[in-house]
């Protein structure tokens, strides 16, 4: 569906529909701007009313403790999207839509029993001709068109609210929209979550204690998702009959975890216990790939430079690492926001580590930057979730079992991997390409910023916002922001004094010297 104007008024009476339902819940005094806002319970209730869509984004409203209020927030938590099972009939339709053909004649047995029944979808056992057991995920019919409008008018009310709101501007809606749109749309296309399965599957590939059941290619499309079943049970049943492997079960769990974050870079976003399963000889079995999330390089670094500095009580330096992870507004009040940080590192460093929640650390630290007008990743609040999630799992297994114990490993791993030959010289070619491409572009914006100074038109600069000056400018101020982080000559001497490869450490410096050279040239050329 489009998002122009004729698709607005297009869906005006959806929208006035929505706003009737606010309205009756008890948000009147904030659509026009006031402070009073309705109890939790009808928070909840007029998003239940609303549908789909709007359960979703309540769901991710419910993992933002840097948004909202955690009684707000306890009650988003709470929303389900179960819904009652669809007739045989509609489930086959869309077998046959997706395959021209009906699903006995795909399977050796389907059935039409439903193992599980969601707002988006619905999953049944099978088995194919070779007598392999199934699970098949149908996606509910008539889902495209319904999802397209409602995510249509939830931006259209995002970008009211933005104008209309003053209090809500700092939590930019609307691209709390766009990220939540991006989602749900993944969400929908079983072909994403196939490939998220097959990541996870060769991320995990060298561990023998975990499983995860591999998607049937022919029989999985976008709507319909066939996958192998699992003979295991879910995690708390397991342990019912076999209490005395529940500690080692906790911590397989939180370091398989451990290693989906700082290593790999991906994580299950929903490990509820329904998503974890244990079979026979004590293989966890990981299930729904649905929602995950992505950290990327420098956000796994800065996540271990956060927790590390926390730990040895830098203040200082865990505020620069939050920092890192999130957009920043340029009047941030960085002292204020290190005050914070301080209180936090020092509330965290009063209890024993067994005790420290990482989860609620994590939102307590988005939710103070928030307050200064932070923009937390996504992906960063999602982890933070997660983390809750699983350790509330961790805590009914092992109360003595904690995250911060499994960290050790993990940090080690990632300070290796910042300072191996391979990293140091992806960035020693990084910073000397940022150096060729500041020396070519540099001397013809210092020799302007010479001349103006010379004539005393300094006060007097103005900055076109598109000009090519300007390009030049923020493209010139990007390398040397690329030289400062691949920190090629501080990792050099780290990896001197580890001992690696002579000809490694011999080629950074050639690059980095290069590339010096080669702007000194420049410079005395221009």
């Amino acid at each position: 569906m489009s998002s122009g104007p004729a698709a607005f008024f297009r869906s005006v009476p959806r929208i006035t529909s929505v706003l009737d339902t606010l309205r009756q819940h008890g948000f009147g005094d904030v659509l026009v701007g006031g402070p009073s806002w309705p109890e939790p319970d009808r928070v909840r209730a007029a998003v239940e009313e609303l549908g789909l869509v709007y359960v979703k984004f309540g769901q991710v409203l419910s993992t933002r403790s840097d948004l909202l209020p955690d009684r707000y927030l306890a009650a988003l938590a709470g929303l389900q999207d179960d819904v009652s099972p669809l007739p045989a009939s509609d489930i086959h339709a869309v077998i046959h839509d997706e395959f021209g053909t009906d699903a006995h004649t795909l399977f050796e047995m389907f059935n039409d029993e439903p193992l599980g029944s969601a707002s988006v979808a619905q999953v049944h056992t099978a088995s194919l001709r070779s007598g392999a057991r199934v699970v098949v995920k149908i996606q509910r019919p008539g889902l495209g068109d319904q999802l397209s409008e409602d995510l249509l008018v939830l931006a259209h009310l995002a970008s009211l609210a933005e104008v209309t709101l003053a209090k809500l501007r700092p939590f930019d809606l609307p691209s709390l929209v766009r990220e939540f749109k991006q989602s749900l749309e993944a969400e929908l296309d079983f072909g994403q979550e196939a490939q998220n399965i097959r990541r996870f599957r060769r991320q995990l590939a060298d561990d023998a204690r975990v499983w995860i059941p591999d998607v049937i290619d022919d029989l999985s499309t976008a709507r319909v998702l066939t996958l192998e079943r699992s003979d295991g049970v879910r995690l708390e049943e397991y342990v019912k009959t076999r209490p005395d492997e529940a500690r080692l079960l906790a911590r397989r769990l939180g370091g398989l975890f451990v290693r989906q974050v700082f290593r790999d870079g991906v994580f299950h976003a929903d490990p509820h216990p329904g998503n974890i399963f244990v079979m026979d000889d004590g293989v966890l079995c990981l299930h729904d790939f649905g929602m995950i999330g992505g950290l990327s390089e420098p956000m796994r670094e800065a996540l271990v430079d956060l927790v590390e500095a926390t730990v040895s009580g830098d203040a200082r330096a865990a505020t620069n690492s939050y920092l890192d992870l999130g957009l920043v507004p340029r009047d941030v009040d960085r002292d204020a926001l290190e005050d914070g940080v301080a209180k936090l590192v020092e509330e965290i460093r009063g209890q024993p580590l067994a005790d420290v929640s990482v989860g609620r650390a994590l939102e307590s630290l988005g939710r103070l930057g928030g307050r200064y007008r932070i923009r937390n990743p996504g992906a960063f609040m999602l982890l933070s979730r997660a983390f809750v999630t699983l350790e509330g799992v961790l805590a009914r297994l092992d109360p003595t079992v904690g995250f911060v114990e499994m960290f050790p490993p993990a940090f080690t791993e990632s300070v290796q991997m910042r300072i191996s030959p391979t990293r140091l010289r992806r960035d020693a070619v990084t910073a000397a390409r940022a150096l060729d491409r500041l020396a070519r572009e540099a001397p013809d914006d210092v020799r302007r910023i010479v001349r103006r100074w010379g004539e005393g038109a300094f006060g007097r600069v103005t900055v076109v916002p598109d000009s090519a000056q300007v390009t030049r400018a923020a493209r010139s101020e990007r390398n040397l922001r690329q030289v400062r982080s691949a920190g090629v000559l501080p990792r050099a001497g780290a990896v001197l004094l580890r001992g690696a490869s002579v000809w490694v450490e011999a080629g950074g410096i050639v690059l980095f010297t290069a590339g010096t050279l080669a702007l000194a040239y420049r410079f005395a050329r221009g």
